[in-house]
């Protein structure tokens, strides 16, 4: 197979079109035309894994971040991107549109959460449909909140609305742009991976509770799920996920 059909493989599961528009999805690194026999999956594109790809001699790594963002007018020698190419690996990355896919972060966060009914939620202004909604049952936020723990393997941070938790918002990685329209559509909790003091203070205020249980750990958990679905799609391919850690360690 070629970059360009990996492309179109994944575009089939999580489709390029859906991203949002200040998104870099798609090819970041590389060469259409690359032939390639040997692909890694990470959550990011770091130094260990572009020492993974060349122990496995990976001509392809998938992302979910992608290593260029922002417009950049310097390629220097200590970007992970000219690093990547400078190995010969083409880069390509999935992110908006895989939060919002089906099968994607948000609606795997939402099964490994065990909640029922759970369906996409359309955001004004919104173009990958990210926000997933599902329903559960837990008296108290604090019960709550240890479930999110044992479930995701990491420490949470929460703020108390004082509701009985049943109908849940979803969305992996950072949720502060969802809390405005979690707590005006009446929500009793949103579970994602980080957001601001300040969109704690106002959910308390107004009767949600957040759970913050970690950037890496709310989305994760879907790059084992993206792994599975490009093995169906690309058969003759060897696909690796990389096993990755939280860049972040707490102290208790």
């Amino acid at each position: 197979m070629t970059v360009g059909e990996i492309l179109n493989a994944i575009d089939s599961i999580a489709p390029f079109a859906g991203q949002e528009a200040w998104d870099n999805s798609g090819l970041v690194v590389g060469d259409f035309n690359q032939k390639v026999n040997t692909v890694i999956v990470a959550l990011d594109l770091t130094s260990e894994v572009l020492d993974h790809a060349k122990n496995m001699a990976a001509q392809v790594i998938i992302t979910h971040h992608p290593p260029i963002f922002e417009p950049t007018k310097t390629f220097t020698a200590d970007m992970l991107a000219f690093k990547a190419a400078a190995q010969g690996v083409s880069v390509i990355a999935a992110h908006t549109n895989f939060d919002g896919a089906s099968d994607g972060v948000s609606d795997t966060l939402a099964k490994t959460l065990g909640l029922k009914r759970i369906k996409a939620v359309n955001v004004p202004g919104e173009t990958s449909s990210i926000l997933r909604e599902g329903r559960t049952s837990f008296e108290t936020a604090d019960e709550f909140a240890r479930y999110i723990a044992k479930k995701l393997g990491g420490g949470v941070r929460f703020c108390d609305g004082g509701k009985k938790i049943k109908k849940v918002a979803v969305s992996g990685g950072s949720g502060k742009s969802f809390v405005d329209f979690v707590i005006s559509a009446g929500y009793d909790a949103f579970v994602t991976g980080e957001v601001s003091y300040n969109n704690f203070l106002d959910a308390k205020e107004k009767g949600l509770s957040i759970f913050a249980a970690g950037h890496f750990e709310t989305e994760f958990p879907a790059m084992n799920i993206l792994t599975e679905q490009l093995k169906i799609a690309c058969p003759t391919l060897k696909i690796v996920l990389c096993g990755q850690q939280s860049p972040i360690m707490t102290v208790v």
